[in-house]
């Protein structure tokens, strides 16, 4: 019979794995380059991680938020021709605002929380398949932005 003083390695590593979170000012920098939806999604679980389901929530708000935005500007793009509107999109700079507003009420707080309460030392969450399918959604939802705005013009 084990110990629960004397944890197996299997033990420690599945521990481990449970708590490690994603780095929330890599993730803030990784959503500057791709959209804060991959960093509100980030931040979510490791809120969830953290014990947090409250501040998890208010993260998971922030991604239906940038995705609804997306798919807002992709609506009011193909409208436009329908009803003789000049848009061709929301300028960049309301990208540029709702990051910096997503940074200082949802990423900053995080990025605080651990490093008031974590540190650096806490293992960390592999960045491969967050990029990964972030670049594929984003690549994704170009594509199929591209082709609706054609079939429409």
């Amino acid at each position: 019979m084990e110990s629960t003083l004397n944890p197996s390695a299997d033990e420690v590593i599945a521990k481990e794995e449970a708590f490690a979170l994603w780095n929330p000012t890599a993730a803030a920098l990784w959503s500057l380059l791709l959209s804060p939806a991959l960093g509100a999604w980030l931040l979510k679980r490791n809120w969830e991680r953290l014990g947090h389901p409250d501040k998890a929530g208010g993260a998971f708000g922030w991604f239906f938020f940038v995705i609804g935005l997306n798919l807002a500007n992709l609506g009011m793009i193909l409208a436009a021709p329908r009803f003789e509107w000049d848009f061709d999109g929301l300028p960049a700079w309301v990208g540029l605002a709702v990051f910096g507003v997503w940074c200082c009420l949802s990423a900053y707080p995080q990025i605080r929380y651990v490093d008031d309460h974590i540190g650096e030392a806490y293992p960390r969450r592999s960045w491969a398949a967050p990029i990964l399918i972030a670049i594929m959604a984003t690549a994704l939802f170009l594509a199929v932005m591209a082709l609706l705005v054609s079939a429409t013009s």
